[in-house]
């Protein structure tokens, strides 16, 4: 289902106007499998000649990654975004748009594509995009609040698609981290 939203919406993607939002990192449904599969379908490593990837997926230049992990030697900061604005194949190396020095090839498997985040991570970047794919995964329900799915939506400059399951859904709608606030979300979501 994920998928076929990613398909109609590739052109957009390339423009860097899709973000895929999920409570957390780990399972199917979750940003780093998302963030994976939406990357291999953007662009496929190739594995005819020697090509840098982070899970089978082919970079290239252009590409935003985000940094899972803190590398104090390279100034690299776990939540910072860097684009890509060279690979050299015969070095082995990648430059990052804020970094003064390329990195080795070994270094990029601290990072990962961020085409899709969780709502946590995506608030660090702070950068809306024209379309949020909200994905409610119904392992997570204890993570997905009101306030949670307030954030995703407002995440998003022109539309929104919510993809998962119903009772997710209404589980986001029917909690809340703060008890006795009320906000026109509640009854505007469930006239849709």
């Amino acid at each position: 289902m994920v998928i076929g939203a990613l398909d109609i919406a590739i052109d957009v993607w390339k423009r860097r106007g899709v973000q895929i939002l999920t409570a957390t990192r780990h399972g199917v449904l979750g940003s780093s499998h998302l963030a994976a599969v939406t990357a291999s379908q953007l662009h496929p490593a190739n594995r005819d000649e020697a090509s840098l990837s982070i899970n089978d997926c082919g970079l290239v230049i252009g590409d935003q990654l985000i940094a899972s992990r803190t590398l104090k030697d390279w100034s690299i900061t776990n939540g910072q975004t860097y684009i890509i604005t060279s690979i050299d194949t015969d070095r082995k190396t990648v430059r990052l748009d804020s970094l003064s020095k390329p990195i080795p090839w070994r270094l990029v498997q601290f990072f990962q594509f961020t085409h899709s985040l969780t709502v946590h991570r995506h608030q660090m970047i702070g950068d809306p995009r024209s379309v949020a794919i909200i994905v409610l995964d119904n392992r997570s329900d204890f993570l997905m609040t009101r306030e949670w799915l307030y954030t995703a939506l407002s995440f998003a400059t022109e539309r929104c698609l919510i993809v998962g399951y119903r009772p997710a859904l209404e589980q986001c709608l029917s909690s809340s981290a703060r008890s006795g606030r009320d906000c026109a979300l509640l009854p505007y979501l469930q006239s849709i």
